[in-house]
């Protein structure tokens, strides 16, 4: 089976890859996950090495999850107050990585994470490719050697390696 490829459809191929990766790792959340509500009951704070100016802020979110307490670090600088009700989805075997279920918790690093390694994949096939290049792909072509073909190979000393059978 013969399979051309142009960069256009190998830009797409990395696109479907990505999504999909990106999909099945917030469906096993949102699938095998749980959902309640969490609480902001604090604010971590990161400041400038010369202690004048706050860089960075993340929340503090607690849950309950059958009378038991579990307290999570949510994304940095998003933008809750104190004592916020928010939307929390854990997994039951770890409620220590739960996320704030909300568009900015859930979905908007993992979408910044995959579109980096998208940008260099583009960055390739539009700097290495052309517009009209096209990459063959043969897929189970079996090069078939007869005997007498490897006793001319040996009477010019040429050497080949045989897959073992």
């Amino acid at each position: 089976m013969t399979i051309k490829l142009k960069r256009n459809n190998i830009l797409y191929i990395g696109i479907a890859i990505i999504a999909i990766y990106l999909i099945l790792n917030r469906v096993d959340y949102i699938f095998n996950g749980n959902i309640t509500t969490g609480y902001v009951v604090d604010e971590k704070v990161w400041v400038s090495a010369d202690s004048t100016v706050i860089t960075q802020t993340a929340p503090i979110i607690s849950f309950n999850t059958n009378s038991e307490m579990h307290t999570f670090q949510g994304e940095i600088n998003s933008s809750f107050d104190i004592g916020e009700k928010v939307q929390v989805i854990y997994k039951t075997e770890n409620p220590s990585k739960a996320k704030v279920y909300n568009f900015t918790g859930f979905w908007l690093t993992p979408i910044i994470y995959c579109l980096i390694p998208l940008i260099l994949i583009a960055a390739a096939i539009f700097t290495f490719l052309k517009k009209t290049d096209v990459i063959v792909l043969e897929i189970g072509k079996r090069i078939k050697i007869s005997k007498r073909d490897i006793s001319l190979l040996s009477k010019n000393n040429l050497n080949i390696m045989l897959p073992e059978k």
